[in-house]
């Protein structure tokens, strides 16, 4: 069994243990949760699986002697070979260049005290956050954030994510998949356009990894974060519960230039890991066109997903 040490497993973990414990016995949980014990097989020995778990460790621990501050800081070492764990709040600032007054997130009084993460500066981009766990994970999704100092005569500023530091509580990462968990636990009703929006927009953000662009799964095209959507394969409202969080298997990155509507829409399916176009559905001259650009292109990861194309073919097929 594969499994690749994280400093988020190893936080949790050390929580779950009174948030602090040796080396050896983070290495003995990690093991006893993901593996069952056994060394998983992409490390060749305990020894070098303990060594990873201490240096992920090291890297965000103030003590170590190569720490730079440039990682957020989780880990204290209390001891030899011994480490606690840093229940720091979240914090969330941007401190512009000259300046000495960090800015940290605006709560709007006129959006009842929340947050606000926007792709633009344009009110009706706004998106409504409660908390900084949510709000970090919009930032890992590459949205910006509305920040000020406080002060009533300084308007908030849109600053992007990029620009912003992030400290202390759960990372960026796993408030992105929490908040992503949360989102899709929940029976949406199609009325609530503001939840399934939030759900959209962090699960693009999760397929993207931090990448500005990305190829779209149906033409292969690279294109914008902007004009990628997070496209189900099999529709949401039918997906059961464990399906819903099958996160890179349920969903694929389409473009907005015509691939997310013809496999939203039917007017093409795949099957047996290729794009075909749906010969039940009327079609236009130009429409035709395209599709035959599409027609007969390999699909990466097809196995991985087969049972949620084969859930299409069928519906849109019948």
């Amino acid at each position: 069994m594969e499994y690749v040490v994280n400093t988020d497993d190893i936080r949790e973990v050390l929580g779950e243990m009174g948030g602090k414990a040796s080396v050896a016995e983070i290495r003995r949980k990690l093991l006893e949760i993901f593996t069952g014990g056994e060394v998983p097989s992409n490390y060749s020995s305990f020894i070098t699986f303990r060594a990873t778990v201490q240096r992920k460790i090291e890297n965000h621990c103030p003590e170590a002697d190569d720490y730079d501050g440039s990682k957020s800081a989780y880990f204290r070492r209390v001891g030899y070979g011994e480490y606690e764990l840093m229940n720091k709040d979240k914090t969330i600032t941007y401190t512009p260049v000259g300046k000495s007054t960090p800015q940290t997130p605006h709560r709007f009084p006129k959006y009842d005290n929340k947050f606000v993460v926007s792709e633009s500066k344009f009110d009706d981009d706004y998106i409504l956050v409660d908390s900084l766990d949510e709000l970090s994970a919009f930032i890992e999704a590459g949205y910006s954030v509305r920040m000020s100092t406080g002060d009533s005569n300084a308007p908030p500023s849109l600053i992007v994510s990029k620009s912003l530091k992030v400290d202390g509580g759960k990372s960026p990462e796993k408030s992105l998949r929490d908040e992503l968990k949360r989102l899709a636990e929940e029976e949406l009703d199609s009325t609530i356009t503001t939840t399934s929006r939030k759900e959209q927009i962090l699960l693009r953000g999760h397929l993207l990894d931090k990448k500005d662009s990305a190829p779209c799964h149906i033409c292969g095209e690279v294109f914008p974060a902007d004009l990628l959507v997070a496209a189900h394969l099999k529709s949401r409202s039918k997906c059961q519960p464990k399906e819903k969080l099958d996160f890179d298997n349920v969903a694929k990155l389409m473009c907005k230039f015509g691939c997310d509507d013809l496999y939203e829409k039917g007017y093409i399916f795949v099957q047996e890991g290729e794009v075909r176009r749906n010969p039940k559905r009327t079609s236009t001259r130009h429409m035709r066109t395209y599709i035959s650009l599409l027609e007969g292109r390999k699909i990466e990861g097809w196995l991985e997903s087969e049972k949620y194309y084969n859930w299409h073919h069928k519906k849109v097929t019948s």
